[in-house]
């Protein structure tokens, strides 16, 4: 991607000198046909970008308007136009949005659900490119190509509609009950009168390249089970994409989750409840909940599990965006319970997940590294990260070091920790950097987060 996009610059810069020989004759007009949603007051706001290069900026009303503008091209000349939503956001109840119907290039008009129109959400050049569509809910960019000049191709990630994965067949729902060495792949599951997979009192499960759900339960409900691994799988309308109970060596990385149904205690991308020993993995997922199609909860959640000193439980590289809005809910919960032992969260990346971003709630040796967690002022918002024993059990010996957050509260008050005093030996690192200019709802996933092999 990275690639593509300097590709791009490379371009725009070619064609800003040779526009210098052009003469206002020839220039090409652009009409974009826009209207928006408000919120706290604040309209929508775009950008126009021609084959990379900035023309003109505008904000909109809440009826479609044409905005017009000049370039210093001609028509044969421009290769992308590019309308560019910067100011999204949420007040209250109120959520401001961008509607781009068509633009319009030299009175030539192309739909933004047309075929050479993509959806860029968030910084240009990202990981999650979906096919034009008129509402912009997110910032990012609609990319019209207007040439036989490549335009970057969609890549993992979960979007309002989901990319299928390939040769996947239809089933119906799974229950391994006592097995080992089980592989299931490459299957279709929808159900709604419960869970689409359950894995119970079983050893050695791979479940992998499969599409789970619409379902009423869990996506993948695993109990007593050993072993168990779900892995380049999407998931998608489920009361909770991966429930472990009472299991050990549980692997769930590099799947996409989107719009979990709960409600609470439902509602996670992934849960541990009493998850112990080696190789317990909650890594490289990429996970997005859409205001007003999904009810969740916390969106990771470590529930009375542990790891070990050596291999300790990790909860690394993750993507999370969008949450609430429950007062209680939000991005990663850890020590849920009490209980717990030896988990790391590290290289996250949390954009409005919800409550909160990243909490510890108990237990011992827990550890919150590196990590990049941003909210916006919501109504149900409260604090970046937490440390607070909310249990009678023992709560000591916590790690907060390297995380960048920019955080505010309902209030619009900036709050990016809290410390409960309650927790014993707890060691907040001067690297934190609070309210960092970092961090923004513009951040990019980690590298390989969601699945990687379609």
């Amino acid at each position: 991607m990275e690639l593509k996009v300097i590709s791009w610059r490379s371009f725009a810069v070619s064609m800003i000198l040779s526009a210098t020989s052009m003469t206002l004759a020839n220039a090409a007009t652009i009409v974009v046909n826009a209207k928006g949603d408000s919120a706290g007051g604040v309209n929508a706001h775009f950008n126009v970008l021609v084959n990379g290069s900035k023309i003109g900026e505008k904000s909109v009303t809440n009826s479609y308007q044409n905005f017009s503008f000049t370039t210093s091209l001609a028509a044969s000349q421009i290769k992308t136009v590019m309308v560019h939503f910067d100011n999204n956001g949420a007040v209250g109840s109120e959520d401001r949005n961008l509607y781009v119907q068509n633009i319009a290039l030299d009175s030539k008009v192309t739909a933004s659900t047309a075929s050479n129109v993509k959806y860029d959400k968030d910084a240009l050049g990202g990981t999650d490119i979906v096919a034009g569509q008129a509402v912009m809910p997110w910032n990012g960019y609609l990319i019209y190509t207007f040439s036989t000049t490549a335009t970057p191709a969609p890549t993992p990630g979960p979007s309002a509609t989901p990319s299928p994965i390939a040769n996947v067949k239809d089933s119906a729902p799974l229950t391994i009950g006592g097995k080992t060495n089980v592989v299931i792949k490459g299957v279709r599951i929808k159900n709604p009168n419960g869970n689409c997979i359950t894995v119970q009192g079983s050893t050695s499960v791979i479940i992998e390249n499969s599409e789970i759900g619409p379902c009423s339960g869990e996506g993948v409900y695993i109990v007593n089970s050993k072993n168990v691994t779900v892995r380049q799988t999407s998931f998608n309308e489920v009361r909770t994409g991966v429930y472990a109970v009472n299991s050990q060596t549980i692997n769930v990385s590099n799947n996409d989750f989107l719009n979990m149904n709960g409600p609470m205690p439902r509602g996670q991308f992934v849960q541990y409840n009493n998850v112990t020993g080696t190789g317990n993995r909650i890594n490289s997922n990429y996970g997005v909940n859409i205001k007003g199609q999904s009810n969740p909860e916390d969106a990771l959640n470590v529930y009375q599990s542990s790891g070990t000193a050596a291999d300790p439980i990790q909860v690394n590289n993750n993507y999370i965006r969008g949450g609430g809005p429950s007062r209680s809910g939000g991005g990663i919960m850890l020590g849920d319970g009490g209980k717990s032992n030896y988990i790391t969260a590290s290289g996250n990346v949390l954009v409005d997940p919800g409550q909160y971003g990243i909490a510890i709630a108990g237990g011992q040796n827990i550890k919150v590294l590196n990590n990049k967690v941003y909210g916006a002022k919501q109504s149900f918002t409260n604090v970046g990260i937490y440390v607070w024993n909310q249990y009678s059990s023992t709560c000591s010996n916590h790690q907060v070091a390297g995380n960048h957050v920019r955080w505010f509260k309902s209030d619009g008050s900036a709050s990016s920790f809290w410390d409960g005093k309650n927790c014993a030996n707890l060691t907040v690192s001067s690297t934190n950097v609070w309210q960092s200019t970092s961090v923004g709802a513009n951040m990019a996933p980690p590298a390989n987060a969601g699945i990687t092999n379609r």
